[in-house]
């Protein structure tokens, strides 16, 4: 029997057991899954880095096209060779978060950025774009080392290629422009909205684009004063007071706010009944500068700290849940992928509360809107591409992007992931935007958050740095000017500060702003009539064309101006006071 047992043992002992079934099918799903657990980093870091290769590629030869075909060119047909090489790069590279169409749309953007800023002196050439390309080249590829190794970028990747890109467009342009424009162009709009990072920047995909500020730039912009101009301090680019400009065109924000759906609010906006009429382009230019300024002040006074007003408060509502809060608010709040502040709003960042609000692409939208322009309301890098503003043809004017570091009224400020409007007063900028931060639910609705208007040197000494595009309309074919960009007048008092732009010559008005009571001027030595505080007045005088005149108030210091021109803005006899001509292709009739 010992035999029989021994040969028992030994085909069941432990080194001929085979595992049943189950347990061999469970060993066998551990394995796959340790080794899908230790692939998984090292594949998503190879699929993320192969995208970005690609997409250095695509950028480059995106720019070269520009240089080819600059200004408002059609270039497709040289994208498409390496449009059909990116779509191959995508395919083979994997299905980590990033579609090569999405790319390609952030692309665009900065093709349209950068085509634009370039042109004729003192822009640079478009030929600039070339090194422009190989920036963006070589920043990209330090982005995709990085995800190759699963860190940060480093900086002296980021340097080096700076430092390469200083050198090659420096021989490219020849001192006839400033390109560190450029360079913050391809910084923000054709590197850094194509590559998405972690808190701690680490690369972790490609094209994944979200609108917002940061957590760390918000805590720094709460530290930021309100700046906040009157409407006779805000300087419009003809030189004249935004107040005393509205009150002369009859310009009014009269949207009712006690809660206007958005279909409602589109239906009664049209460019006849918000701008008065003109045929000039200049002077419409002028008309929605002024309004869309107006209109971002009214949306931002909620939040304000001096001067706060109160039509865009509003009380908890009285069907408010849990489910769905809806809590009181002075003014307007943040929303994140809010676009009309007209209704309460849920964010789409998973904030349940439905507040009166919007995002900072929203307030601009809106501004747009109130004008009668079309603009996507989409993100704030869409907003950022001149060609997506479009006015009514008819009235000849476009949004162009300016590169030469001068900030007007009215000006379009935008950021990668920001955007907001300038409000100019003298050296003073200040910024009007909405702010706050994806998914921070309590913060959005306090008053750090919101439309609100600040000084832009707190914007810029955030890691959002200077705005990496500006946007300015201009009116196209030259026509009448109708108080259009200002130059210098001479004066022969010291008392007396004036600014100019030429028109025809017509008839001459005259405003006088508080506390002045009353005035008596002259032209020529002829006394005109006397004048209050705060009204326009027709003076009857025609002024013929290049012509000189003398001017006095009152017995002080008198002092000349030729025609055609306007005056605006004279400090005299220790009053405020603005001079205006109109004629037929000038400024209609002031109200009298």
């Amino acid at each position: 029997m010992t035999p029989d047992c021994l040969t028992i043992i030994g085909r069941e002992g432990p080194t001929n057991r085979q595992p049943d079934p189950v347990t061999a099918l469970r060993l066998r799903l551990s394995l796959v899954l340790t080794i899908l657990l230790l692939a998984g980093p090292s594949y998503a870091r190879n699929c993320v880095t192969s995208k970005l290769q690609a997409l250095a590629k695509y950028q480059a030869a995106v720019l070269k096209c520009v240089a080819m075909i600059p200004a408002d060119g059609d270039r497709t047909g040289c994208k498409m060779k390496p449009l059909a090489k990116l779509h191959v790069a995508f395919k083979k590279a994997g299905t980590c978060a990033g579609s090569d169409d999405e790319c390609a749309s952030l692309i665009a953007v900065c093709e349209h950025a950068i085509a634009s800023t370039l042109g004729p002196a003192p822009s640079c050439p478009s030929t600039a774009s070339l090194p422009a390309g190989r920036l963006a080249r070589l920043e990209l590829s330090c982005y995709a080392k990085a995800a190759s190794k699963g860190h940060a970028v480093r900086m002296d990747c980021l340097s080096h290629a700076k430092s390469r890109f200083a050198t090659k467009i420096s021989k490219a342009v020849k001192g006839r422009c400033d390109y560190r424009g450029l360079q913050a162009q391809v910084d923000s709009l054709c590197v850094r909205s194509l590559v998405g990072m972690d808190a701690g920047g680490i690369v972790k995909a490609v094209c994944d684009y979200e609108e917002g500020l940061s957590d760390e730039v918000l805590r720094q912009l709460d530290m930021a004063p309100e700046l906040t101009h009157s409407d006779d301090e805000t300087q419009l680019p003809n030189g004249m007071p935004l107040g005393a400009y509205l009150a002369l065109r009859g310009i009014t924000i009269d949207v009712d706010t006690t809660g206007i759906n958005s279909q409602a609010l589109r239906a009664t906006v049209s460019a006849a009944d918000t701008l008065p009429p003109t045929s000039d382009a200049e002077q419409r230019r002028n008309d929605v500068i002024a309004k869309m300024v107006k209109a971002a002040k009214d949306f931002a006074c909620g939040r304000a700290e001096s001067g706060r007003c109160t039509k865009w408060d509003r009380e908890a509502d009285p069907t408010s849940t849990a489910k769905d809060p809806k809590p009181g608010q002075q003014g307007l709040t943040y929303i994140y992928g809010g676009k009309n502040p007209y209704e309460r709003t849920r964010p789409i960042d998973g904030c349940r509360e439905l507040t009166y609000g919007m995002d900072c692409s929203g307030l601009v939208a809106q501004l747009a809107l109130q004008v009668g322009i079309s603009l996507p309301a989409k993100d704030a890098l869409q907003q950022g591409d001149a060609g997506n503003w479009k006015p009514p043809s008819d009235w000849q004017i476009k949004m162009q992007t300016v590169g030469d570091g001068t900030i007007e009224t009215g000006d379009i400020l935008a950021w990668s992931t920001h955007i907001g409007i300038a409000d100019v007063a003298g050296s003073e900028v200040a910024v009007i935007s909405s702010t706050g931060h994806k998914g921070e639910c309590a913060y959005n609705i306090v008053p750090k958050a919101g439309p609100r208007s600040m000084p832009l040197e707190y914007l810029t000494a955030t890691k959002l740095g200077k705005p990496a595009l500006t946007l300015r309309l201009t009116a196209m074919g030259g026509g009448g000017n109708g108080g259009g960009t200002p130059t210098t007048a001479t004066s022969t008092t010291s008392t007396s500060s004036t600014t100019t732009t030429t028109i025809n010559s017509a008839i001459l008005y005259y405003y006088g702003c508080p506390p002045l009571s009353e005035a008596t001027i002259s032209v020529d030595g002829a006394e005109l009539e006397t004048f209050g505080s705060g009204e326009w007045k027709n003076t009857g005088f025609v002024v013929a064309a290049n012509t000189t005149y003398s001017w006095s108030c009152d017995g002080c210091s008198t002092f000349e101006f030729t025609t055609p021109a306007v005056f605006h803005s004279l400090n005299y006899c220790a009053i405020s006071l603005y001079l205006i001509m109109s004629g037929p292709c000038g400024l209609p009739p002031c109200p009298q």
